[in-house]
This record gives C-alpha cells, sequence and structure tokens, in this order.
C-alpha cells in the first residue's frame, strides 16, 4: 500500500502547495500534520515493545534508538546502527525527503515549471538505474531515499493526477505514461499493482468513483495515519499475546486484533492527532497574525 500512499502524497501536497502564500505555513502545516501523533506513538510502540516478549527474531530498540526515532531520522542513522522502532515507519523518510524536495521547487517559484522538471526527474532516474545496473555502481540507500530514486516517479504521477484534475493536457498524460515506465523499470514485480493504482487514480480525478465515499470507508480514511502508526509492531504484539494465551484461531486473531488497531487509531485521532493539529496551527495563524499587526504599527 505504500506506492498508494506516495500517490496520494503526491496529489495531496501540490494541492496545499498551490494554496500556500507563505512557506512557513507550509512547514507547519506539515509539521502539525506528521509529528504530534507520530511521537506518542514511537513512545507507545517502544513502551509495549518493552513490556512484552517478542520473539528472538525481533531487535529490542535502545533508549537512543528511541530518541532517534521520535526526530524520524532513523532511516538516515540506520548506517550508524539505529533501527526503527516499527519497520512501517520506512516510508517516513520517503515522505521528509519529498517534502524537502516540492519545498525547495516551491520556494524558487519553481511549481510553474512543475511538468519539465517532472520530465527531467524522470529521466534522472532511469540514469541513475542504468549506471547501476551496467556499471557495477552502488549509490547508498541514504541518498536513493534522500533523493527518492526509488519512488519519485509514483509522487510526479500524484503531482500529475492533481494537474490531470484541473487542467487535463497532453503532458500530463505523457509524463503519467512515463512514470508507470519507469516503475516498470525499476520494480517489475510490482508493475500490474501499481498500474492499478494509476487506474483508481484516473477513475477518481473523471469522478466516477464517488459511490465508495460511504462512512466506514471516510472514516478509516479519517485514522489513516494514526491506524498506519500503529497497525504492525503493537498489532503482532497483540497477535502473539493473544497466542501465547491459548488463542489459536486465524479468525480471532484478525478480527481482535483489526478491533483493537481500528479502536486505539480512534483514540489516537480524537484526543491527539486532532486537538494537537488543530492547537498548532491555530497558535501559528493567532501568533502570525498578531506579527503582521505589529509591523503595520511599526511601520505608520
Amino acid at each position: 500500500m505504500s506506492n498508494y500512499f506516495f500517490l496520494i502524497s503526491g496529489f495531496v501536497i501540490f494541492l496545499t502547495l498551490n494554496k500556500t502564500k507563505d512557506p512557513l505555513e507550509f512547514i507547519v502545516s506539515r509539521f502539525s500534520r506528521l509529528y504530534p501523533v507520530y511521537w506518542v506513538s514511537v513512545i507507545l510502540t517502544f513502551t509495549v515493545i518493552s513490556l512484552f516478549t517478542l520473539p528472538s527474531t525481533f531487535s529490542l530498540p535502545t533508549s537512543m534508538d528511541l530518541v532517534v526515532n521520535l526526530i524520524m531520522l532513523q532511516r538516515w542513522f540506520s548506517v550508524f546502527g539505529v533501527i526503527a522502532i516499527d519497520p512501517v515507519y520506512w516510508t517516513l523518510a520517503v515522505e521528509l525527503s519529498f517534502y524537502v524536495i516540492i519545498f525547495i521547487v516551491f520556494i524558487t517559484g519553481q511549481l510553474k515549471r512543475i511538468e519539465m522538471l517532472s520530465f527531467a526527474y524522470l529521466l534522472f532516474i532511469i540514469f541513475v538505474e542504468y549506471i547501476e545496473n551496467y556499471f557495477n555502481f552502488t549509490v547508498l540507500n541514504v541518498v536513493k531515499v534522500s533523493l527518492l530514486l526509488d519512488y519519485g516517479n509514483l509522487f510526479i504521477a500524484g503531482i500529475m493526477f492533481y494537474k490531470l484534475m484541473h487542467e487535463a493536457k497532453t503532458i500530463h498524460y505523457l509524463i503519467l505514461v512515463f512514470s508507470l515506465l519507469v516503475e516498470r523499470y525499476l520494480h517489475p514485480e510490482s508493475f500490474l499493482y501499481v498500474s492499478s493504482f494509476f487506474l483508481i487514480f484516473y477513475f477518481f480525478t473523471r469522478g466516477w468513483i464517488e459511490f465508495i465515499a460511504i462512512k466506514p470507508l471516510v472514516y478509516l480514511g479519517k485514522i489513516s495515519y494514526s491506524l498506519y502508526l500503529t497497525h504492525q509492531m503493537i498489532g503482532y504484539i497483540f497477535i502473539n499475546y493473544l497466542y501465547t494465551n491459548g488463542v489459536d484461531s486465524p479468525e480471532i486473531f484478525l478480527l481482535s486484533t483489526l478491533c483493537f488497531v481500528i479502536c486505539l487509531s480512534s483514540l489516537l485521532r480524537r484526543y491527539v492527532e486532532t486537538p494537537s493539529q488543530r492547537w498548532i496551527r491555530n497558535y501559528w495563524h493567532s501568533h502570525h497574525k498578531y506579527k503582521a499587526i505589529a509591523a503595520n504599527v511599526s511601520n505608520q
């Protein structure tokens, strides 16, 4: 599902930037969206791992791992032996890299040239992969993550779907096809899987799948970030706890764990994610407004 996650992110972030005037507003928006509930989830997962026995195949995180995970830089510090408290957090490093790259495009005033930049970037991804394959040259993993060499085509596709929804020019179709061909070149094993996501996204831009906007799915969409942050390690520990206490039914494992992580995610959404996001953004807007008023007064 990470592929679809990256598609959505490209779409949503480009939409956000098109409505953003102040670069700092974008930073505040992304920080309030990502970090507060992430901090709580990391601490919660670390605590649960520390309290419950895990199979020997799992590496137990240390206090230093916790600190690095809290700043969301564990992927870059993995070369120093830092481990992710929850392996699913690897996608956040990819997300952060995309935020930095698209933010640079934004502050340099290049969003209006996004088609040209996207095409050039896809060529760059192909070039690097070609060099790796045919000249025995290895790009460090942290460099691949930082430059989005494995998943940049999906973020670009998300941006093109946004453009397609509002302009629908031939160039947008061409870049989408190019993005899909890059996926075929980079990850042939997931080509059909990703192609289905492209098709679903195209239907979305045409307004052909509005019928799926039913309350249960909309609600899952609302808690999706909290669910993503907690479902894997905590869900696995919950299953392991059931198993060690005599439960051996796959149906019970599935249903009880699903109910548990959805309830946990709902609590995080209600008491951490939504209020923290609202508070940070309200504080930023009120403080920013006060500074603007003060500047106007001082100039009079």
